[in-house]
């Protein structure tokens, strides 16, 4: 083989572009294989009848000029000059007649509480305390923790005051730290505004993103950011085959020597990387011959431990004037039936603050049901079994919801057109995620070793995912693929 750093990746997503670009201007040659016509996976965004649509990234972390994820997300070219919208709210709730509003603004958020229910006002203060702690928060961006020595690692993880705060925050369970709570909106508007099963932990770490000004709205949504990261990745040299499927991943004593694609051509590489989803790397590429690393497989059947994230999604346009104002909102229903049971809650995400997502007056909203993981998998995959009961089961869930839209917003009759509906089986389709899970978030007290990002007993195959990271998020997949290159380059004494 002429070069003897060439490198196959599968999976033009977030991470597989990202290890791409890092692999390329660190001496490797690489061919990034992609089964879908378009880039992104997952936050390529949607399409309907030639018009775009965000149905993916409702904020990203490392918008901040300067922040450590900020770099990491200019080297891959993710976000060039474009505007960074940041909404004034990131969370609002409604229960019992009052709304709880988590606005971007601290204080102000701290006086509606006070004004909402002072009796909370002491446990409200010292969440904004932990808060403003955290703004200055940084996840590892420099190197996996497996490639760290012992007091190196230790360091990283619980040097300074913020890291050794949510060290403590992630051991409290956010439900019940919310019970303390005396207001029902305030309630609920802190365990909906993260995965549910999440830590303390994660909710104070997210706000603080958002407060500290460190996590927005691209402009143009996810499509654009993935097309930024795709142009960057031709311009470093790199190889992008699309609508190229991988059929199995060839191994040869121990060694990963290249991939089979489904179009009959065989590909050899002297590394593998795996930019997708890693038990369908283990189940489907390697044909259940390898089993993942143990501790990606304890996140898998530790589901209280590591609660995964799973949604069913749909699509409309509607008269934004006619909602509240707030860009994500949780508020109770009528009840609609949803994966074999009922929900009485729903989650909005309104997108019109960027011309991207407005159409003839209307803007784009994203309307999440509540969504039990595996079991609303398989609930919605006996039906695509047997065919046209999926398509009316979308029909009727996407009737149901626009009903309870114009029983709770009357204003929205006559305006409200139905675009989309994404279920479980639209995700494991579109990017392999098994049974459409999107990753995962780590519940209170959960063992924080991280995985190696590798497949035991197979050397030269490297995975970058979610599943690999601390929580779901695209910046975990960017700093995932830089890991998987980082790791390679250790491999090979390349200086990173």
């Amino acid at each position: 083989m002429r070069n003897p750093r060439k490198m196959a990746i599968i999976g033009a997503g977030i991470a597989g572009l990202s290890a791409g670009i890092y692999a390329q201007t660190h001496g490797f040659s690489t061919t990034i294989f992609e089964k879908n016509r378009f880039v992104g996976g997952s936050l390529h965004g949607w399409t309907a009848n030639g018009v775009a649509l965000e149905g993916s990234l409702r904020l990203l972390v490392g918008t901040k000029e300067g922040s450590p994820l900020f770099r990491c997300w200019q080297e891959v070219g993710a976000l060039g000059g474009t505007m960074i919208f940041s909404p004034e709210c990131f969370f609002a709730a409604t229960e019992g007649g009052h709304t709880a509003v988590l606005w971007q603004d601290l204080d102000r958020f701290a006086a509606s509480c006070e004004a909402l229910a002072p009796e909370d006002g002491a446990q409200i203060q010292k969440f904004c305390g932990w808060v403003r702690t955290l703004q200055g928060f940084s996840p590892r961006v420099e190197k996996p923790a497996d490639l760290c020595g012992p007091l190196e690692r230790r360091r990283s993880e619980h040097a300074g005051e913020a890291g050794r705060l949510l060290a403590k925050l992630n051991l409290v369970p956010l439900a019940a730290w919310a019970e303390g709570l005396h207001m029902p909106a305030l309630r609920r508007a802190f365990v909906e505004a993260v995965p549910p099963g999440a830590s303390l932990g994660e909710l104070v770490l997210q706000y603080a993103y958002f407060t500290g000004g460190d996590s927005g709205l691209p402009m143009g949504g996810a499509r654009p950011l993935v097309q930024r990261m795709a142009q960057r990745y031709l311009e470093v040299g790199g190889d992008l085959q699309l609508s190229t499927p991988v059929e199995e991943i060839l191994i040869s004593n121990g060694t990963a020597r290249g991939l089979q694609l489904q179009e009959g051509r065989r590909v050899l590489a002297n590394w593998v990387l795996a930019a997708c989803d890693p038990f369908y790397v283990s189940r489907a590429l390697l044909k259940s011959a390898y089993n993942v690393d143990r501790r990606l497989q304890a996140r898998w059947d530790a589901p209280a431990q590591y609660p995964p994230v799973c949604t069913t999604r749909l699509l409309f346009w509607a008269d934004g004037d006619a909602l509240p104002p707030y860009y994500t909102f949780s508020f109770p229903t009528t009840v609609v039936p949803a994966a074999g049971g009922g929900v009485d809650r729903l989650r909005l995400t309104q997108y019109g603050e960027d011309p991207t997502f407005v159409r003839g007056g209307r803007e784009l909203i994203a309307v999440d049901v509540p969504t039990r993981g595996r079991e609303a998998y398989a609930y919605w995959e006996t039906l695509a079994l047997q065919g046209e009961p999926y398509l009316r089961e979308r029909r009727r869930l996407t009737e149901s919801v626009a009903d309870a839209l114009v029983r709770c917003f009357p204003q929205l009759s006559g305006s409200l057109e139905a675009v989309a509906c994404h279920t479980p089986l639209t995700y494991a389709d579109r990017t392999n995620a098994h049974m459409g899970l999107l990753g995962f978030v780590r519940a209170a007290g959960a063992k924080t070793a991280a995985p190696a990002g590798r497949v035991p007993s197979v050397g030269r195959l490297l995975l970058a995912s979610t599943w690999c990271g601390e929580t779901v998020g695209a910046h975990t997949a960017l700093l995932q693929g830089k890991f998987a290159v980082e790791r390679a380059c250790d491999e090979e004494r390349i200086d990173f």
